[in-house]
């Protein structure tokens, strides 16, 4: 057991070789992102808010909840040898929070931001968060099972997500959109509305944060941006509809997955707020945080990303460099920014012809 610290904590945790769901008490180092922008999100809010770490490990997000964004947290975890820790990591840095040792289904209470980052897939949590959440309250969700959602492994996609996957150049995007489609259609399923606020994909996870809001009509208004995904392996045109389409303008059929979310994957306003909270925040990698941040704040909302050298070998020109298709696509009057899903990828709201024109000139 090695003493560490992050952001403002100091906690206890055991370090493994591999990260596997039979550890003793789960803790990843490579999450530090993750838990960073929580703490930003939850620092933006009105004080007095109150929090569930529902599989809470060591107990290092609850802590830093607590001492960064001065929210009541409530740290949860089945297994004892967590709690424990938890207690430890807690009067190490001598503070006071509720902790519990419990299954996550059967807790009780309404919060205002409820944390589910389990191991792998959080579909078997999502209900208990839902019910667990405030009128108006936030939903966290990581998934780890990106195998799955990026369509590699697509009988386990079918069978957690009723989703159809499509392994493509842009698969971690199909995928997120997927996991958001899901996350909307168990919100509405209660009659709440739910709206992605800063969704991701970084190294091998996924993450959603949300905003969901009860009512009918909110629950109706989200379900409403649920699509499908219509590509052409041949010339890669890639279409967000709400009802499929077969036929491709080059006379290809179509493929398809879905159900996905078609609409915005972030809100500036949100992300404003995060950055804001960035300069006096006790984030260990200020600088990192705030481009990764920034990056999500200009990508364009355009679905899907294109991959440049994907996109210059199906049109038949030389790789172009990024800056010029990005140039280019701007002085033609399109919408044109990097993404965060690729290096070398880029949005756009050009479909593929428009893409020929500019380009292939």
């Amino acid at each position: 057991m090695l003493e560490h610290r992050e952001g403002l904590a100091k906690f206890c945790a055991p370090l493994y070789d591999t990260i596997t769901s039979r550890n003793e008490v789960f803790y990843n180092p490579l999450m530090r992102l993750n838990r960073d922008l929580s703490v930003l999100h939850a620092s933006a809010l009105a004080p007095g808010r109150t929090i569930l770490d529902g599989m809470a490990g060591t107990g290092i997000r609850s802590l830093r909840y607590m001492l960064e964004s001065g929210h009541e947290v409530h740290a949860n975890d089945l297994n004892p040898q967590a709690t424990a820790l938890i207690e430890h990591n807690m009067h190490l840095n001598d503070v006071t929070m509720r902790v519990t040792q419990a299954d996550f289904n059967v807790l009780e209470g309404k919060y205002d931001i409820v944390e589910v980052d389990p191991f792998g897939s959080p579909v078997r949590y999502l209900n208990p968060a839902l019910r667990l959440l405030k009128k108006e309250g936030l939903l966290f969700v990581t998934a780890t099972d990106t195998a799955a959602l990026c369509g590699a492994s697509y009988a386990a996609c079918r069978r957690k997500y009723g989703a159809r996957p499509l392994r493509v150049s842009f698969c971690h995007e199909v995928g997120l959109r997927i996991l958001v489609g899901y996350l909307v259609q168990q919100a509405a399923a209660w009659g709440y509305g739910l709206t992605p606020l800063l969704s991701y994909v970084k190294d091998h996870y996924m993450r959603v944060q949300a905003r969901v809001l009860r009512g009918k009509k909110r629950a109706d208004a989200s379900i409403d941006q649920i699509g499908i995904l219509n590509y052409c392996p041949r010339c890669s045109e890639r279409l967000c509809t709400a009802t499929p389409r077969y036929e491709c303008a080059c006379g290809t059929s179509f493929e398809h997955a879905y159900p996905l979310w078609c609409g915005s994957l972030h809100e500036g306003n949100t992300i404003d707020a995060m950055l804001k909270e960035v300069p006096c925040s006790h984030i260990d990698a200020p600088g990192e945080t705030e481009a990764f941040l920034r990056m999500l704040r200009e990508e364009s909302h355009a679905p899907f990303f294109w991959d440049s050298h994907d996109l210059c070998a199906r049109i038949g020109v030389q790789v172009l460099p990024l800056a010029y298709i990005l140039e280019q696509l701007t002085a033609a009057g399109f919408e044109a920014t990097r993404t965060h899903f690729s290096p070398m990828g880029f949005r756009t709201d050009a479909h593929l012809p428009d893409l020929v024109r500019v380009l292939a000139s």
